[in-house]
Formats: C-alpha cells, structure tokens, sequence
C-alpha cells in the first residue's frame, strides 16, 4: 500500500517493478552512496556482512530503477563500474567483507549502459562509464581464451588474499551450499552466473589458464553484444580508432560463433568442449545468439520453431526453464537446473525483438507477467526464481537439500518488466 501511495501517478505494473528495486535499495556507508543491492536477505545474512551486489543484478536493476529514478539508475551502474580492478575486471560479487577477485560476472554491462544512456541522452554520463566497461572487455579478451582459438571460456582464478580475506572465505565456505571455489570449476561457474547448471556438469576446469575447457555459447554471444555497445558509444564519443577496433572484434567473434557453435543437425548453436564435442544440455543461454544478432533469419526461425516453442523442450504453462523438459535434471527443480529466472526470460526476449519474432516475444511476456503476478497476488512475493512445473517460488524454501529461493529478490520483476 506504501509503494501504490507513493507511485499512484503510475501503473500497478511500474509500481511493483521500481517498487522491488526500492525495496532492495540502501545506502552504503563504505561506498558513499545509495545503492539496489542484490537482496536485502542476502546483504544482510552472515555470509556478506552488511551488502553485497552481483554486477549483473545490479546493471538490471538499473534499467527497472530508471522506469522512475534516474539518480538511483546512475548510482546502480557507477558504483559498479568503480569496483573495477586493475585488470580491468568487474568482480563477480562486491560484499562488506569480500569481494570476488578471482572472477568477474556474465557481461551485459555496456548492453544496460547503453540502454540508460539511451533513456536520458546524457553524454556526461557515457563519458564516466565508458573507460570502465572498454577496460572490462579487454580483461575478457586478454584473461579469458584459455586455449588461444578466439572463442572464450567462464573464469575463476587464483587471487592473493589477506589473512581476514581467508578467514572470511573459510566461513562463507561453511554457509553456501556451493562454497566460494575460487581458483576452481565452480568458481568458473559462478563467474557465468548459473551456478549448478546442468550446461556444465561434464565440463572441465584448466588449471594452467584458469578457465574452463569449453568455449561458451552464451559468454560469446554476450560479448559480441558488448563489442557493439562499445562500437556504439566510441562513435557517439567521438573516439573512432576504438570504435573500428570494437566493430572488428564483434566482426570476428560473430563468425568464429557461426563457424565453430552452430550444430546444424539439431538447429542450434551449443557449447563446444575444447576436444570439439558439443554441450547437449541447452537452455536460455542457448538462444543469446538472436540477442547478438548472429544467425540469419532461417537459422533464428529454426531456432525459435524446433527449440523454444518446442514443449517438450522450453514451451509450456511456465516459461523459460534454465534446462529444456527433456534433458534428466529438468525434474530437479533446484536453482539453475530448470528453474525459472527473470534475466534469462529477459535476454531471451530481447533476442526475439530484435529478429522482430514480435507474437512469440509478446506471448513470453505475457507468459513471464503471469507467473510473477501468480505468486505474487498470492504471498506478495518477488521471488529469485520459480518452478517451472507448479510456477511456484516458495517450494524449495521448505525442501531439504534444495537451494532456496529468496521471496523479495528484485530482478524476479524483470517477468513483469518485459511487459513495461
């Protein structure tokens, strides 16, 4: 009732999306400013100590806080990028009492960048951001081909740390399900955002080049969106020898892409192991080709008809889970493996706009805003992720081995986003 008195001006929709940005919001006395953090349950459990914020979180929350605040959206993105290491590399997660130096987070930074310079044309405010996110696609191009064949890998290395650094960790070790795996697989799979996706399950980790030993579908496709933002504002800021640089990355990252992660037989693009066998496990990441602009339009059609309006695979009551129907750990229902997440739902429809798939997008938001407003007018509820069998967000909260899913977890309004 708060949040509808405060935005009466606005739809209920726009309430409820800036509203779950609101709630998550706080100022943080170390970083000076106010700031959406990842979830206040989070930010304030024993594992962070007082905040932490997930880059990507954070750049979505972005672009759902400037629906009514500019000021908040700028804070979200600046605070960030001035977390930015020596490297060039954007932590994974920023906390009170640890910050992740050993990986950075999936890249939709200068994608979000752009769109909120888009939204209020203040070139002031790309002039601040633009050496941090230029530096942070240089990391993944320097740091991030394990096996120097042009396509990337998720990351994790091995930082030097403070004695209270490894106390620190030794104890968030003992609390998340998964621990910390810095310098590991599973640190490399943090630094791609899905956690326990089945997508990795077989995948190997390379010690000598800190990366895993398969170049990623959704990691590539998502730098070569990256490479076009930062094309994009070099020439809105003038700078022309970067953005001749950035086009040829793209360029050349498109066609590796199209050359070695498109498996024609089954009309999709994959993962590929460095021994050249493609990831059968698909999910959302899989369709982040179309968000790049990479396939040609029989390709997208094929895609879009065989895969996600497939329901044995992705199609059905509740979309999109993070692993298709008929892949075994799809009835596992625990965090990323099947569950279903508001930022893939969204990278997903971002894709089928721009190959102007315009009913399909229109029937994933549609689908996306029920299953928030389900659980919602139910429990009044934003959850991290739902089932994409019951669409119910609460299940693993009362389930014995199953990583929870938090109930007031900002970006679970990207559903209703889509719709805005």
């Amino acid at each position: 009732s708060i949040i509808k008195q405060r935005y009466k001006n606005k739809t209920e929709s726009v309430c409820l999306v800036t509203g779950s940005v609101d709630i998550n919001t706080i100022y943080i006395s170390e970083l000076k400013n106010t700031v959406s953090t990842s979830s206040r349950e989070w930010s304030a459990g024993p594992v962070w100590g007082g905040y932490v914020l997930f880059p990507w979180d954070c750049f979505l929350m972005a672009l759902m806080a400037a629906l009514e605040s500019k000021e908040l959206a700028y804070n979200n993105i600046l605070t960030i990028l001035g977390q930015s290491n020596r490297d060039g590399m954007i932590p994974g997660s920023i906390g009170k009492y640890l910050t992740t130096q050993d990986r950075p987070i999936t890249p939709i930074e200068s994608y979000c960048t752009l769109k909120i310079y888009r939204r209020f044309r203040e070139k002031n405010f790309l002039k601040k951001c633009y050496p941090v996110l230029k530096d942070s696609l240089r990391f993944y191009i320097n740091k991030c081909d394990g096996n120097g064949d042009g396509l990337y890998e998720w990351v994790s290395f091995s930082p030097e740390l403070t004695s209270f650094e490894k106390e620190s960790i030794s104890k968030i070790n003992r609390l998340l399900p998964l621990g910390l795996g810095m310098g590991t697989l599973q640190g490399a799979k943090y630094a791609s955002g899905l956690d326990n996706s089945p997508t990795f399950d077989r995948v190997k980790y390379d010690k000598k080049s800190h990366t895993m030993k398969m170049a990623d579908v959704g990691l590539n496709s998502l730098l070569v969106v990256e490479g076009e933002c930062l094309q994009t504002m070099a020439q809105i800021l003038g700078y022309k020898k970067d953005a001749s640089f950035f086009r040829d990355f793209y360029l050349r990252l498109k066609k590796k892409i199209g050359d070695n992660l498109w498996d024609e037989a089954a009309g999709i693009y994959k993962s590929r192991t460095w021994e050249g066998e493609f990831i059968e496990a698909i999910g959302p990441m899989n369709f982040y080709p179309l968000l790049a602009g990479i396939p040609e339009q029989e390709k997208a059609k094929r895609m879009v008809r065989e895969h996600l309006l497939n329901p044995d695979e992705f199609w059905g009551d509740y979309v999109i889970p993070t692993i298709a129907r008929n892949h075994p750990s799809f009835h596992d229902q625990d965090y990323w493996r099947g569950r279903i997440w508001g930022p893939t739902n969204y990278l997903v429809y971002e894709g089928l706009k721009r190959y102007r798939f315009n009913n399909t997008a229109a029937i994933l938001s549609r689908k996306s805003a029920q299953l928030f407003l389900k659980e919602y007018k139910k429990d009044s509820h934003i959850h991290e992720n739902y089932n994409a069998i019951t669409g119910d967000g609460d299940d693993t909260n009362q389930l014995k081995g199953k990583i929870k899913s938090d109930a007031f977890y900002p970006w679970g309004a990207l559903l209703l986003f889509m719709s805005i």
